[in-house]
Formats: structure tokens, C-alpha cells, sequence
């Protein structure tokens, strides 16, 4: 474990009065560190002369701008959200990235792309913005002049003094980042009783709907003895001499195909749509 020897230079109490000591248990302020103690920090006087020196810019790095990966190293191919954090004292820093560091998924991640104390200030605007990253304040405010020059930038900001509605935010905008899926339906099958014409990759056919559905616009596997041999799609759909929007089970129907295969009477055509579906960031 790392120390670091500091003088105290000054010392009051609680009620902002000047004293020389303080013994157990008695709530004491204190200046003379150059780098901001940690939560948990044991400030141990009786020892002070064996501390070593260390290198305090590096420790402001560490607790203030050190960049800091909440994901694991094989998270590298998932979308990531870059977050610059800020808040009002260290503990409440720690809590709040303790917090983020909780939100877990397969497919997105967090990272700290910077982190400090205080409201968030111009520097603080443009570094987020230099990393790409959305800025988070906890029980802090921009500067007048960090919320003129966010005003003018497309940058993400939330600020709030709840911890339970910044992680609610970011994982709003983790879900953004989810890729869709697409999802197959299937509706239906017919088998070909005759094909009536053809035409340069297309042919119109005739059969009848033995499960199911068809729908103009629907996609097409042509199978024969098992295997399917081709796809295309239903580019028009009749019954009858009319063109109608669907026809079931048990029903006869004409149908212009449209696609490379050429189509055989007994050949089974199998139908189905493909859609796009948004994912949810589903987070026990």
C-alpha cells in the first residue's frame, strides 16, 4: 500500500474554530494534502516519517482523470458508451461509478472515459466531446460557460441528484446501441398445380394453400423433393381474376413470382416475412 507524507498546515473543528489537536471520535478539517485522500484512507500520524513520497500528479490521474474501463477485456467487439463523470465530493464519485460498473450486458458496455470534482467546466465540455463521450454530473451543474458551449455542440449531457436516475439514463442510451435483430415469421406453404406463364426471372403459377397464408410481398423458398432449389418473393397476388391481399388454407390461388428458379408443377412453395425488431437492455 502506497503513502504519502503531507504537513498538516491547518486544522479546525466543526465549528470553523482553530485547533491544535484532535483526539478520537472528534470531526476535524484539515489542509495541507496536495492530492485529495480516498474514501477509506487511514491518515496515520504515529508513522508519518516512514511514508514514502510518491508521485502526486499520478495520483490526481488516478483519482481524477485516469481513464477507466468498466467492461472486461473481452468486451472489446461490444458497442460501448463513453461517459465523462463528474461529482460534487470523492464519495459520491465512487458511488455512482460503483453503481455503473454494476450495469452488465452481452452485446454493450460502459467506459469511463474521464472522471473529476466539481461542476462540470469547459475543459471538462471538451474533453467529453474530444472522446467521444456523454457527460454525466452527479449533484453538480455545469458553469454558466460549460452550458453556453454545451448549447453549441452535440454533446450528451445528464445531470441529476439521484444516482438511481443517471444509471436509469445511461441505460436508456445503451439500449439505443443494442443492433436490431431481424426475425423471421413464417405464414404459410402452397404446392404448385400449374405454372401458366414465364418470364425473364419471373413466372405465374397457380396452387393451392395447404398451411397457413400468403400475402403479396411475402418471401419464397421453392422446394422439390425436400430440398429447397431457390428463393424469390410473391410480387402479385389474385384469386379469381381479383387481386386480393391474402388467401388461407384450402384455397386456390394465382400468383406472379418473381426470382431466378424456374418453378415445376409439384414443386412446394414455402412462404415468409422477415422484419426488423428494436432489442430492450434487459438488466436484472
Amino acid at each position: 500500500m502506497k503513502k504519502i507524507y503531507r504537513r498538516v498546515r491547518r486544522m479546525w473543528n466543526y465549528q470553523g474554530e482553530d485547533i491544535e489537536e484532535a483526539g478520537p471520535s472528534v470531526p476535524a478539517q484539515l489542509i495541507g494534502f496536495d492530492v485529495t485522500p480516498e474514501v477509506g484512507d487511514i491518515l496515520d500520524v504515529a508513522k508519518a516519517d516512514e511514508a514514502e513520497q510518491v508521485d502526486t500528479r499520478a495520483k490526481e490521474m488516478e483519482q481524477t482523470g485516469a481513464q477507466t474501463d468498466l467492461s472486461e477485456s473481452s468486451d472489446e467487439d461490444k458497442n460501448t458508451l463513453n461517459l465523462y463523470v463528474k461529482a460534487d465530493v470523492l464519495g459520491s464519485l465512487e458511488a455512482l461509478i460503483g453503481s455503473l460498473d454494476e450495469i452488465e450486458h452481452e452485446e454493450v458496455a460502459i467506459k469511463i472515459a474521464g472522471k473529476g470534482l466539481g461542476n462540470i467546466t469547459v475543459d471538462d465540455v471538451n474533453k467529453a466531446e474530444a472522446g467521444d463521450a456523454a457527460l454525466i454530473g452527479f449533484q453538480v451543474e455545469p458553469t454558466y460557460s460549460a452550458e453556453q458551449l454545451i448549447a453549441d455542440k452535440d454533446l450528451k449531457v445528464e445531470c441529476d441528484e439521484v444516482i438511481y436516475d443517471i444509471t436509469e439514463w445511461v441505460e436508456d442510451n445503451l439500449e439505443e446501441l443494442l443492433e436490431a435483430e431481424t426475425v423471421t415469421e413464417k405464414l404459410g406453404n402452397m404446392k404448385v398445380l400449374a405454372v401458366f406463364s414465364k418470364e425473364s426471372k419471373a413466372m405465374t403459377i397457380g396452387g393451392r394453400i395447404e398451411a397457413g397464408k400468403v400475402v403479396p410481398k411475402a418471401k419464397v423458398k421453392v422446394k422439390r423433393d425436400g430440398e429447397i432449389i431457390g428463393k424469390g418473393k410473391v410480387d402479385n397476388l389474385k384469386k379469381g381474376q381479383q387481386d386480393v391481399e391474402q388467401v388461407k388454407a384450402g384455397s386456390e390461388c394465382g400468383l406472379r413470382f418473381k426470382g431466378k428458379t424456374e418453378i415445376e408443377e409439384g414443386d412446394v412453395l414455402e412462404f415468409y416475412q422477415t422484419k426488423t425488431v428494436e432489442k430492450s437492455l434487459d438488466i436484472e
